[in-house]
């Protein structure tokens, strides 16, 4: 019988081991999961959120922020303050494209007063 406890020893905590890794990857697949769920919540980036956390939505207050908000039929998207003005994100051209182009056509054209001396 003391013969097989050096046996069934490192068989236990090598079992051990993997039920611990086994459920450790499992709740970290489930929190993934949960995740991604609140991050489909469109509540932050609503027209009708209002901030406070007292009134949090001014349509569905008791829905607003939690999972019953994630199919919202009066979701609005929050209109930006530089959408609202007509203005692009991020620009069309590089400073340095618009300056090669510019001298490109002050050659083409032969604007001397444009092109810098070298």
């Amino acid at each position: 019988m003391l013969r097989l406890i050096p046996l069934f020893c490192p068989i236990a905590i090598w079992i051990t081991l993997l039920f611990f890794f086994t459920a450790l990857f499992l709740a970290v697949a489930q929190g993934r999961r949960q995740l991604q769920k609140l991050h489909r919540i469109p509540c932050s980036r609503c027209v009708f959120c209002t901030g406070d956390y007292r009134l949090k939505c001014a349509v569905h207050p008791m829905r607003a922020f939690s999972e019953e908000a994630i199919d919202c039929r009066d979701f609005e998207r929050e209109i930006q303050e530089n959408q609202k003005m007509g203005f692009l994100k991020k620009p069309v051209f590089s400073v340095s494209f618009l300056v090669i182009i510019t001298w490109i056509l002050a050659v083409k054209l032969r604007i001397s007063s444009i092109i810098p001396a070298f």
